[in-house]
């Protein structure tokens, strides 16, 4: 067990570095504040118990941001549906609000790919479920619009982070507009 924190720790702090892909930015703008200043409530997640009492841990400790480490559980689905079957689970006990607690799920194993092909998942040692309120979540997307975070993105990227890609100065973006002013 000892072992695996110290690679949640270590991945945490990977993801705050700064990284030439993500224009020099961390992988994770956001994880050093709440790392720093004990801002995260760390939770371990196994099957002796139901999912939304880690939600209620979370939201009980008042803290920004919740790290559910899971152990011993396997999705039976994919990344993606899992996500969306925890949040609906929340969602049965709290209501749609910014304060709603949130889950972004980071799975190992799932081929995922941002700043341009930089393996962000992969460095995770499990399965680990991000939990943010809903507000917190979107005020953290809105800064980094227009950001030099997103400069080596590919489309494929940015679709999946919900990333709008005319707004977004990224190079493929740069090529492609390129382009299309010397059609016209």
């Amino acid at each position: 067990m000892v072992d695996l924190i110290d690679r949640v720790l270590e991945y945490l702090l990977w993801l705050q570095e700064p990284h030439e892909s993500f224009g020099g930015m961390p992988v994770c703008p956001f994880v050093k504040g709440d790392f720093e200043t004990n801002n995260i409530e760390y939770i371990m997640y196994s099957p002796d118990m139901e999912f939304i009492e880690v939600i209620d841990k979370y939201v009980e400790s008042g803290k920004r941001t919740g790290l559910a480490i899971q152990i011993g559980i396997d999705m039976k689905k994919s990344r993606k549906k899992y996500q969306t079957y925890l949040n609906k689970i929340i969602a049965k006990k709290y209501p749609k609000s910014d304060d709603q607690p949130k889950v972004l799920v980071f799975d190992p194993n799932e081929k995922w790919t941002a700043g341009g092909g930089i393996e962000t998942r992969k460095m995770a040692p499990t399965v680990l479920i991000n939990i943010a309120r809903r507000g917190d979540l979107s005020k953290a997307h809105k800064k980094l619009e227009g950001s030099r975070w997103w400069s080596s993105f590919t489309k494929k990227e940015l679709k999946a982070l919900h990333g709008n890609p005319t707004i977004y100065n990224n190079k493929e973006n740069k090529d492609e507009l390129a382009h299309n002013e010397q059609k016209s």
